[in-house]
């Protein structure tokens, strides 16, 4: 499933993103904007705006929870998405899928101590960044299983 978070929904965005799927933001809030990249783009738009997901039920889907956790769990359990989890797979800041880099891709674009300790590492095209399983990697795996996706 390819997915569109509004302004009210910015953190479940990135959060979608880490488990690997497809997930615009739109910052700007206006309604227009999520209906287009829903339509244009085949995305279901993720909310809490009630009114939207009522006139548009087939195009959008109603988060309910106010905390994370809550709310990755609910769309993952009511969309049934457990086995389409992907993590790392894509950049947490623009969507856009990462890239296998060697490590000799990587020497001089990560800090030195990182490029000694590491073997493997992911690359964003298109923000230029480079990725590895640092002390944030099993956090977010440790948050994950508290979700119950692995």
């Amino acid at each position: 499933m390819r997915f569109v978070c509004d302004s009210m929904v910015g953190r479940l965005a990135k959060w979608l993103r880490i488990l690997g799927f497809d997930c615009a933001y739109c910052r700007s809030g206006k309604k227009a904007e999520l209906l287009r990249l829903s339509l244009n783009e085949g995305r279901t738009v993720l909310t809490r705006d009630g009114s939207f997901v009522r006139r548009y039920p087939d195009k959008s889907f109603l988060v309910k929870g106010e905390e994370l956790k809550t709310q990755l769990m609910q769309v993952i359990r009511d969309l049934r998405l457990h086995s389409d989890v992907s993590p790392f797979s894509r950049c947490a800041v623009c969507n856009t899928p990462l890239v296998r880099k060697s490590k000799a891709d990587a020497k001089g674009k990560v800090p030195f101590f990182v490029y000694q300790s590491h073997e493997e590492f992911v690359y964003c095209p298109s923000c230029d960044r480079y990725y590895w399983e640092g002390s944030h990697h099993r956090a977010i795996l440790e948050r994950l299983a508290e979700l119950g996706v692995k």
